[in-house]
């Protein structure tokens, strides 16, 4: 077969022929150097010693594997001094020192490695004729220590898990190039403080508001500008909030419904309450797990003035840090709130129905019919419910009902940070309920206050804010305008510096594919050349 019909390119080396052989291609070549250059004392030598063949496995050419019958030389070593008499001549941009593939193959099985791991990466070589194992591309990734990028001008901080509650590590993430810059196999202010002495040149640094990242970057480089991420912010801001809420939800529940909400449809407020009873067992269930929650309150709060801290309270009792910390910030057993009824095919229809039964009509085949004259396709079940629930509540027809019960904290919450020309009447309706308690009033004030100040960025506006906080009596701002305080300068350029966290939790969730695509086993120095490799 003629050479020249293939665009076959072997560095230092001359094609002899290209031939098929069983589905393959073999390619016979020679070297063609007049000299080569003794690995020892890396004196040149022209006098051959003797020849032999090497095979070494290269690119498929049309999916047809390929392997090439090379013809390399030994050469003698001339130097008298050099402990090496004879050595064979190398062809290091062709193929390795004893390598079994070329250059060129060995680089896509590292492509492969770095882009799909071990397992997804050894099928589709398989496939595309670059037959391998996944113990060979795991050693190829490791092998390779992928290139050092230049120290960032701009370095965003943050943590990863590489065992969920358990174990984890630090991304760095150069934030003008939107590249990975580093892995650390921990997230300790000592580890990130000496990467830091080790690249100098970082002037500005976006962390969380870590107090490890702070102390780490403190030491690490004390004249970077450190600037707290917005979006914690406003996380810790609503956290404080959540916990107001939970404190006062029980008082909060018992507060009416105000009387000016009369434009709101009655049956639309008290959209918590189910279409129908629980029944027995139902209710046993739910108290024998109120039950249950309220021992746990009891422990966590014995503990809690025993002086034992928080993670060792959770860690005795076998429960989350966050369940053990909001037991132990409320003096009252937090209630779970009633959950919101889904959507049904009844709600276009409830003013109309409330219409109706204001004005005496109590028969539910009745009311059925005439909202399938206007319209309602679904069946007489749910008509019937409803009815059956207006019966139950007869107080509430004549006014003298218990207040509806109120959503949990957690959802409550967004209320107080939401802006009021988004809210809907009945959001609007259950927010003026819960102004009526002063301590909400207060803080709904305060809330909306921060969020235009962190969303608009307004640094004039945070020592009045934090001073307002100080001087009001709920102790969960006070303790957040404390912790502001005490970052002060990441807080104030957190308010006037572009700079913010974002994109290294994009960063994140791109190290969270990379370790699933490992199936979650791979160690903190395979995800690192994993991660800065792509």
């Amino acid at each position: 077969m003629s050479v020249s019909i293939f665009p076959i390119s072997l560095p230092g080396c001359t094609i002899d022929a290209v031939r098929p052989i069983n589905g393959k291609l073999r390619i016979d070549a020679h070297t063609v150097a007049p000299s080569a250059c003794c690995p020892r004392c890396h004196h040149s030598s022209n006098r051959i010693h003797s020849r032999s063949i090497r095979t070494p496995r290269d690119l498929p050419i049309s999916e047809s594997p390929v392997f090439v019958v090379l013809q390399v030389r030994r050469f003698f070593c001339h130097q008298p001094d050099c402990p090496q008499s004879t050595f064979a001549e190398r062809l290091p941009d062709l193929v390795p020192f004893r390598g079994q593939r070329t250059v060129r193959f060995t680089r896509r099985l590292h492509m492969l490695a770095s882009a799909l791991s071990a397992e997804a990466g050894a099928r589709v070589a398989l496939q595309s004729q670059l037959p391998t194992s996944p113990d060979t591309l795991l050693r190829l990734l490791r092998a390779t220590e992928p290139p050092s990028p230049a120290v960032p001008r701009v370095l965003g901080v943050d943590d990863f898990a590489l065992q969920k509650g358990r174990t984890y590590g630090t991304i760095l993430v150069d934030l003008e190039q939107h590249r990975p810059v580093d892995l650390l196999p921990d997230r300790s202010a000592e580890t990130v403080a000496a990467w830091l002495r080790n690249h100098p040149g970082v002037a500005v640094i976006a962390r969380d508001r870590s107090t490890e990242y702070a102390r780490g970057a403190t030491l690490g480089a004390p004249t970077a500008l450190q600037i707290a991420d917005r979006w914690h912010l406003l996380k810790n801001h609503r956290e404080a909030l959540e916990r107001i809420l939970t404190r006062l939800h029980a008082d909060l529940d018992h507060l009416p419904v105000p009387t000016d909400a009369a434009t709101v449809s009655p049956n639309s407020v008290t959209r918590a309450c189910p279409l129908r009873t629980p029944s027995a067992s139902e209710q046993a269930a739910a108290q024998l797990a109120r039950t249950h929650r309220l021992v746990r309150y009891q422990q966590v709060q014995t503990l809690v003035q025993q002086g034992m801290p928080i993670l060792h309270i959770a860690r005795q009792l076998g429960m989350s840090r966050t369940t053990a910390t909001k037991y132990a910030a409320t003096s009252v057993f937090p209630e779970r709130a009633r959950p919101q009824a889904p959507p049904s095919r009844l709600d276009p229809y409830r003013s109309y129905l409330q219409q109706r039964w204001t004005a005496g009509c109590r028969n539910a085949s009745q009311l059925w019919r005439e909202l399938q004259a206007r319209g309602y396709t679904s069946n007489y079940r749910q008509v019937a419910r409803w009815a059956a629930q207006q019966r139950m509540d007869a107080a509430a027809a004549s006014g003298r009902a218990a207040p509806p019960p109120l959503a949990a904290p957690r959802q409550l919450v967004w209320l107080l940070l939401r802006t009021p020309t988004s809210l809907n009447a009945v959001d609007a309706t259950t927010l003026t309920r819960l102004q009526q308690h002063p301590t909400v009033q207060q803080a709904y004030g305060l809330a909306q206050d921060f969020q235009t100040m962190v969303r608009q960025r307004i640094p004039t506006a945070l020592d009045g804010w934090v001073a307002r906080c100080v001087q009001s009596e709920i102790a969960e701002l006070q303790t957040f305008a404390k912790g502001l305080q005490q970052e002060y300068a990441s807080i104030q350029a957190a308010l006037s510096e572009p700079w913010s966290s974002g994109q290294v939790e994009g960063q994140v969730t791109r190290l969270k594919l990379v370790k699933r695509q490992m199936y979650g086993r791979a160690k903190c120095d395979l995800l690192r050349k994993r991660v800065l490799a792509m």
